[in-house]
């Protein structure tokens, strides 16, 4: 399974179905399954924006490992 590893909180949100869309610069023919993986490094900025959503505990524990299973579409 492929997956698609965001920093904190998009992950969080990404998992949670706040967020429903992620564009990358890069084309990939894979379509499928694709898991949501938060990255271990937290940016102070990305930190600001948790704690005034108040998601700053939930996105702090959830890093460094899948948070979903997402579905890759065109």
């Amino acid at each position: 399974m492929k997956a698609l590893t965001l920093t904190q909180p998009w992950a969080l949100a990404m998992a949670l179905g706040l967020k429903r869309y992620e564009t990358r610069s890069y084309f990939t023919s894979y379509r499928g399954p694709v898991a949501i993986h938060a990255a271990k490094g937290w940016a102070r900025e990305d930190q600001d924006m948790a704690r005034e959503h108040g998601l700053l505990v939930e996105a702090n524990a959830t890093r460094g490992c899948v948070l979903a299973i997402g579905k890759l579409v065109d």
